[in-house]
């Protein structure tokens, strides 16, 4: 195999592999969502919740997607991580301590680290990339999920690509879920003896839509035995 021009080479051949596994992958998506015989894979209901006025819009069934989605999603998952680890090996090699003064054993956990805790990052510092400079920690250091705050880090797109690739190696295949980017409510007022008062709407479109999520909401000020708002979903 002829020597790497570029020292990040391999990393962005790993980078690029990832890439097109990805467009396959939404190429098929593509497909599957706009065949003509495809059957509606999220059912919705409502439900009608006097105690804190309001009606809550759940998912009722979900159709799974093909099983081959998880394998292509593992495939993407597993370069781009290794897309960072060729990354962090590259940077040990330019560090100040040789590769030839590492054990085996030491040069087996070179891994880019990815943590939600500065503590923790810190302290991996030392196994995982051995010998780094000063600039190329604050460059890793940069990209770390704590650095978004406790909230945000679980989400942090780094910190998902580290879940999804050591579940796919180490537990299952792991799903394609749904995540609906918007949830449409249109809703009237009805007259009664009370009066309904004009409520607000609310879209929960950041979860995975799996059977009992709530994916929207709408509040009313007032309610009534008799009358019940009315509220189409989609």
């Amino acid at each position: 195999m002829a020597e790497n021009p570029h020292p990040f080479e391999s990393a962005w051949l790993k980078w690029s592999w990832a890439t097109a596994h990805a467009h396959t992958l939404k190429t098929d998506v593509e497909i599957w969502r706009n065949h003509p015989d495809r059957q509606r894979d999220v059912v919705l209901m409502k439900r009608h919740d006097t105690k804190r006025h309001r009606i809550d819009v759940i998912v009722a069934k979900v159709e799974p997607f093909p099983i081959e989605w998880g394998l292509v999603l593992g495939e993407i998952a597993h370069n781009y991580r290794s897309c960072l680890d060729h990354v962090a090996w590259t940077l040990v090699e330019r560090g100040r301590t040789p590769l030839a003064t590492l054990t085996d054993r030491q040069q087996g956990n070179v891994y880019f680290p990815i943590h939600a805790d500065r503590l923790e990052f810190n302290a991996a510092l030392p196994r995982k990339v051995p010998g780094l400079r000063r600039t190329d920690i604050a460059i890793v250091r940069s990209y770390q999920p704590y650095k978004h705050g406790k909230l945000k880090s679980p989400y942090h797109a780094i910190a998902i690509l580290a879940r999804i690739s050591r579940h796919d190696k180490h537990r299952t295949i792991q799903p394609v879920l749904a995540i609906p980017a918007a949830v449409n409510s249109r809703w009237r007022r009805l007259a009664c003896s009370r009066g309904c008062a004009t409520g607000s709407a609310t879209a929960n479109a950041a979860e995975p839509c799996t059977r009992t999520t709530s994916v929207g909401r709408v509040r009313f000020a007032t309610s009534t035995s008799k009358h019940r708002p009315w509220v189409h979903s989609r």
